[in-house]
C-alpha cells in the first residue's frame, strides 16, 4: 500500500487517471458536480464498458438539489450503461474510487475547482481496494480498507435518486455474457429538472433574445432596466447591486461558507445561466459587463 500527497495539477492528473483505469467500479463521490471537460474526455470511454459500475453521490442544497448537479452533468452521466445517481443532503466528503485506489480530497467536481481553487488530496493505492473486500477486512484496520467500508454505509444510507442497470444474455455456449442493452430502473431526477427555476428562467432568456430585434432594443428590454438584477444563485430577480448580489435566501446558504469565489448558477445583470462562471467576487458574466456599466452608471 502507497500513500502519496498531492496537490495542483498532480492532483487533477490522478483523478484523471483513476477515472481512466477503472474496470469494475468506479465511485464519484462530491456534494457539487459541474464537470471539467478533461474529466468528461475520460469518463466517454467508459460508455462502452457495461461491467463498470458507477456509483455518483452529490449533496447540499437541499432546497433545489438542482444546483448541486447541473442538468448538463445529469443528461450527460445518465448516457452510461450502468450507473447509480444517489443523494445525501449532509455531504461534505469528497471521495473518488476505483479498484485500484482511492482519493481523498478537498476537490469538488466543479470546473472552477480545477482552474483556480488551491486543492489537496491524499491517494491510496492498493490493487483491489474495492475487488476484494473480504482481504481488507481480514488483515485488520488499513487507511483504503477502513475508508471504502465507512463510504459503503454512506452509500447504502443515502437516497438513490436515478439507476440505469445493463442486461446480458449468456453468449458461446454460456462461456461469455453478452451485453443486451441497459434500462432505467429509477429516474427521481429528470421531473426535478423540467420543473426546475433554471429551465423557466433560461426559456425566458432565449425567448427575449429572439424576440429582441437589434441591440439597442435588446438592452433596452425591462429585463435589463435600471434598478433591476438577478440571484446568482437562484435566478430570482432582486435589486441590482454589486454588493449584494443574492437573494437573502441564497444569501442564508452562502454566507455559511462565505467563498467569494464560489460558481455560481446566473449573471446578476441579465439573468442567463452563467455555467459556473459567475461568484460574489464576479457576479457579472464578461460580456456583460461594459453593458452592465453604461446602464448601473457604477
Amino acid at each position: 500500500m502507497a500513500i502519496t500527497f498531492l496537490k495542483g495539477s498532480e492532483l487533477n492528473t490522478a483523478l484523471e487517471h483513476l477515472i481512466e483505469d477503472a474496470d469494475n467500479y468506479l465511485y464519484l463521490i462530491c456534494p457539487y458536480f459541474h464537470l471539467h471537460e478533461k474529466l468528461k474526455v475520460e469518463l466517454k470511454d467508459k460508455r462502452d464498458q457495461p461491467n463498470l459500475k458507477i456509483v455518483v453521490m452529490f449533496g447540499k442544497n437541499e432546497e433545489g438539489i438542482h444546483k448541486s448537479l447541473k442538468k448538463e452533468d445529469f443528461d450527460f452521466l445518465k448516457t452510461f450503461p450502468n450507473i447509480e445517481i444517489r443523494y445525501e443532503p449532509k455531504l461534505h466528503a469528497k471521495y473518488y474510487a476505483s479498484e485500484d485506489r482511492a482519493i481523498i480530497t478537498s476537490l469538488n467536481l466543479l470546473q472552477y475547482s480545477h482552474d483556480h481553487n488551491i486543492e489537496v488530496g491524499v491517494i491510496m493505492d492498493v490493487k483491489g481496494i474495492l475487488g476484494s473486500l473480504g482481504d481488507l477486512v481480514s488483515s485488520g484496520n488499513s487507511a483504503e480498507g477502513d475508508s471504502y467500508l465507512y463510504f459503503e454505509k454512506v452509500i447504502k444510507n443515502s437516497e438513490l435518486k436515478y439507476q440505469r442497470v445493463p442486461t446480458f444474455e449468456k453468449a458461446m455456449l454460456g462461456l461469455k455474457n453478452e451485453y443486451k442493452g441497459s434500462n432505467e430502473k429509477v429516474d427521481l431526477l429528470s421531473e426535478i429538472y423540467e420543473s426546475s427555476p433554471f429551465k423557466t428562467l433560461k426559456y425566458k432568456w432565449e425567448s427575449k433574445q429572439n424576440d429582441d430585434k437589434s441591440e439597442n432594443n435588446k438592452w433596452a428590454n425591462n429585463s435589463h432596466s435600471e434598478g433591476k438584477g438577478y440571484c446568482i444563485r437562484t435566478g430570482q430577480q432582486i435589486p441590482f447591486n454589486l454588493k449584494k448580489p443574492f437573494c437573502s435566501q441564497a444569501f442564508s446558504t452562502w454566507s455559511q461558507f462565505g467563498n467569494k469565489d464560489y460558481a455560481e448558477n446566473y449573471c446578476h445583470f441579465s439573468g442567463e445561466d452563467s455555467n459556473g462562471n459567475t461568484s460574489f467576487a464576479n457576479p457579472i458574466l464578461k460580456r456583460n459587463w461594459r453593458k452592465a456599466k453604461e446602464l448601473h452608471k457604477f
